[in-house]
């Protein structure tokens, strides 16, 4: 092959190797971004506990085990960023819904901290209100003496005041299969839906 026909051929073939590493990058960074769970190493295990469930049943975290979970801690009476978080979640749920993920491979738990006030037949109006589907989502209670190991080991403060009501930590946590903490999102309008719907199933493909 002669130098002519040698420096034809390079110009000819290199754009097209070119746009093979372009390719080959963008498509690594389109498996990071929504595949790979590198982003999302574990926080911390947490215990394993047992709570009443609406029906009056108790259940125990690690009976879900297996599947992702999204965790939020809650009171029925709360005025604004309790409602709204689970607003949020019923919107991801029917989302799941639609993929055929929802109760399957991802659940939902939402745990209240108002004992007295949160009875079972309360959180299964609240449920049925919001139009939370109990095929996979728990709402759970438990005593305080129970609740308050749960909610240190969450990073959860919840301090009643004297109209009843409570300051709390405005935090939701997504849980892998192995109850691991993999993310920390916040409450409310705090909460990127996307990106949540987004890594719950990057961790139900782990």
């Amino acid at each position: 092959m002669d130098d002519v026909t040698a420096g034809s051929l390079y110009r000819k073939w290199l754009p097209i190797f070119g746009v093979i590493i372009v390719l080959i990058a963008v498509g690594s960074v389109l498996y990071k971004s929504y595949f790979s769970t590198a982003d999302m190493p574990v926080i911390k295990k947490v215990q394993d506990f047992t709570l009443e469930r609406m029906d009056g049943k108790n259940v125990k975290l690690s009976d879900s085990n297996g599947k992702v979970r999204l965790i939020s801690f809650i009171f029925l009476r709360c005025p604004d960023v309790c409602p709204l978080t689970t607003q949020h979640m019923v919107d991801l749920q029917n989302t799941l819904k639609e993929d055929g993920l929802y109760g399957k491979d991802i659940e939902f738990i939402s745990a209240t901290f108002d004992y007295e006030n949160d009875t079972p037949e309360a959180l299964q109006k609240y449920a049925k209100a919001v139009q939370a589907d109990p095929s996979g989502w728990q709402f759970l209670r438990g005593p305080d003496d129970v609740m308050k190991p749960i909610l240190n080991d969450f990073w959860i403060g919840a301090e009643k005041q004297k109209d009843g009501l409570y300051v709390h930590t405005m935090k939701t946590f997504l849980l892998d299969k192995n109850q691991n903490i993999r993310q920390i999102y916040g409450m409310a309008d705090d909460m990127d839906k996307e990106k949540i719907l987004r890594e719950m199933k990057k961790l139900a493909k782990e």
